[in-house]
C-alpha cells in the first residue's frame, strides 16, 4: 500500500502513475460534494479533493484515500463489514464532518406479490444501471462489474444491504407502479428511474464469423485499451483495468450495454473491417483506433 501512495501522490516515478491520473478524471456527477472516475470517488469539501476507495468481502473491510494537494494518504484494514469503516475514514481528512454511525435496522416481512412491483432495471443520471430481481422472499440487486447483492427490507418500500451501507427506497406512483428508486450511499442520494421496455434495444444476433473480426484491442487513451471478445454468441468489452462486460448487437456497427447505458459504434473500412470504435456514454463520442 505504501508503493500505491507513493504512486498515487506522485511522490517518484512509477510504472502505474500515468493510469492513476486517467483513472482520477472524473467522469460523471454523483452529488453536491462527489464525483466519480474509473473506480475512484472523488469527494469535494471547502476547496480540498479526497480522492477514494474502499472495499468489502466476508467479514473484512477496507480503505484507501489520498488528498494530491496535501501529499498525504490513509488506508485502514479492518475485520468487519459495517458502514461505519468511510465515514471514520473521511473524518480523518475532515475531522470537522460529523460522523454518525448507526445500527444496521431490524429486517421485515414483505409479501411476495408487493416485492413483483419492485423488479426490473433502474438507470441513474450518470448512466449505472441497477438490476433489482426477486429471489424468493427477497429481492437483489445487481451492480456492474460487481457481485448480486440482496436487499432487505425494513419497510415495504425501504430496503437496506449489509455487505455495503446503502439503501434502497423505491418510489412508487398513485397507481401501485414503481417507476422510480432513490439509492442512498456515501452521504449521496441518486435517483434512478425504471427502464421501460421500450428503452431496451431489440438485439441483433450476428454468427460467430461476423463476431471475429471485431475481435481486437483498441487504444481510447494511452495505456487505457479496450479489449474486444467473442463470448457466448455476443461480443464483450473489457476497459483496462475494468471487469469484461456483455455487448448487445443493435445492428452490424453498433453494439449496447446492458449495464451501464452506454453503447460502441464500429468504424469499418470498405471490406467491413473494424479500424476503430467509438464510445457513446455520458452524451460524449470517444473514438479508439484499432491497434491490433
Amino acid at each position: 500500500m505504501m508503493r500505491l501512495a507513493t504512486a498515487a501522490l506522485q511522490l517518484e516515478e512509477s510504472p502505474v502513475s500515468a493510469a492513476i491520473q486517467v483513472a482520477r478524471e472524473p467522469r460523471a456527477d454523483m452529488g453536491k460534494r462527489m464525483k466519480i472516475g474509473l473506480g475512484w470517488h472523488i469527494f469535494q469539501k471547502n476547496g480540498r479533493t479526497v480522492i477514494w476507495h474502499n472495499g468489502r468481502t466476508g467479514g473484512f473491510s477496507s480503505f484507501f484515500g489520498f488528498e494530491p494537494a496535501a501529499k498525504r494518504a490513509l488506508f485502514i484494514a479492518i475485520n468487519g463489514n459495517g458502514p461505519e469503516l468511510d465515514q471514520l475514514a473521511l473524518k480523518a481528512f475532515f475531522p470537522e464532518t460529523p460522523c454518525r454511525l448507526e445500527a444496521l435496522p431490524k429486517p421485515i416481512t414483505v409479501e411476495e406479490d408487493k416485492l413483483k412491483p419492485c423488479v426490473g432495471r433502474y438507470t441513474m443520471d450518470g448512466g449505472l444501471i441497477l438490476d433489482i430481481r426477486k429471489k424468493g422472499h427477497l429481492l437483489t440487486v445487481t451492480v456492474p462489474g460487481q457481485s448480486t447483492f440482496t436487499l432487505y427490507p425494513s419497510a415495504p418500500n425501504e430496503f437496506f444491504l449489509v455487505v455495503v451501507p446503502a439503501r434502497c427506497h423505491f418510489l412508487p406512483a398513485k397507481d401501485g407502479s414503481i417507476p422510480a428508486l432513490m439509492w442512498s450511499q456515501g452521504g449521496v442520494d441518486q435517483k434512478a428511474k425504471r427502464l421501460a421496455p421500450e428503452d431496451e434495444k431489440k438485439e441483433v444476433m450476428l454468427s460467430e464469423e461476423e463476431l471475429k473480426k471485431y475481435i481486437g484491442r483498441y487504444e481510447l487513451l494511452k495505456g487505457v485499451i479496450f479489449t474486444i471478445r467473442a463470448a457466448g454468441g455476443r461480443l464483450e468489452a473489457q476497459l483496462t483495468g475494468q471487469p469484461a462486460l456483455p455487448l448487445y448487437a443493435e445492428s452490424r456497427v453498433k453494439f449496447n450495454y446492458r449495464v451501464i447505458n452506454a453503447s460502441i459504434v464500429f468504424e469499418l473500412d470498405e471490406k467491413g473491417i473494424p479500424q476503430a470504435l467509438v464510445l457513446h456514454q455520458f452524451g460524449r463520442d470517444r473514438r479508439a483506433p484499432r491497434v491490433k
